[in-house]
């Protein structure tokens, strides 16, 4: 129910990066990323969560936007075994994260180019 958004790129002034989200729309009746993930062996949560900064990319560059937040993340991941899992999150969770990466990253290119 409710998308709003599928398989859209996007793009944000605020980290100079972009990308293509798989899904923004209503996800247990709230406003949230998705995005869709195979894999051959099923993963632990903790192993995924380089996957929710992303979707917390795809959120503020949504909310840069449109003016409004997604505060929930969903990775919706399936094994070559046919096992499907559904992991859940909070933007707000991984927003430190991200903003941590990006300033690696920035960092990273000016250096190199000032060399």
């Amino acid at each position: 129910n409710g998308v709003v958004l599928q398989e859209t790129t996007m793009y944000s002034d605020e980290y100079k990066v972009a990308g293509r989200s798989d899904l923004i729309g209503e996800w247990d009746g709230k406003l949230s990323i998705v995005d869709y993930k195979t894999t051959t062996k099923m993963k632990k949560p903790e192993w995924i969560q380089d996957y929710f900064v992303q979707c917390t990319a795809y959120a503020k560059m949504f909310e840069e936007h449109t003016g409004y937040s997604v505060d929930d993340l969903v990775i919706a991941m399936v094994a070559e075994d046919g096992q499907v899992e559904l992991f859940k999150s909070k933007t707000e969770l991984h927003l430190q994260r991200l903003e941590q990466i990006m300033e690696e990253f920035y960092d990273t290119v000016f250096d190199e180019l000032a060399a």
